[in-house]
């Protein structure tokens, strides 16, 4: 989805860099036009097995301790909503890359998985996360 914005806001000019990553990842724009259904659905999964584990009184989305899925899912999720600026400060411009409101994408995001989002960086991660243009 990001390298389908990338693209078609680039005109003629897509960076080498761009065009490397749209290369690599198997960019389409058939594949980037189901990428919105499939980044719900994996949301949904994801929300389900998190509330299946915190009906069981785990904290986390696998077993009870801390696993890659956990990290996985908490450094993937700042693609679907970025960190609180004073968690994550960042340039403008770079955080409006971040923000978005999907008709497909977010309704599927649950609550609970920004807030094991939260939980993992704040126990686990480092905080804050600097993305600013001087860090």
């Amino acid at each position: 989805m990001l390298l389908h914005l990338s693209l078609s806001n680039a005109g003629d000019a897509v960076p080498d860099s761009i065009t490397r990553m749209a290369s690599k990842y198997g960019y389409s724009p058939d594949a980037a036009a189901g990428a919105p259904q499939r980044v719900a659905d994996i949301l949904r999964l994801l929300s389900a097995q998190l509330a299946r584990q915190r009906a069981a009184g785990k904290r986390f989305l696998f077993g009870d301790r801390l696993s890659a899925l956990d990290v996985y899912w908490a450094t993937f999720a700042v693609l679907v909503a970025p960190l609180p600026d004073e968690l994550c400060p960042m340039p403008a411009m770079l955080r409006t890359v971040y923000e978005f409101d999907h008709p497909v994408v977010t309704p599927a995001l649950d609550p609970a998985l920004l807030e094991h989002r939260d939980f993992v960086y704040r126990e686990y991660l480092a905080l804050p996360v600097d993305c600013s243009d001087d860090g």
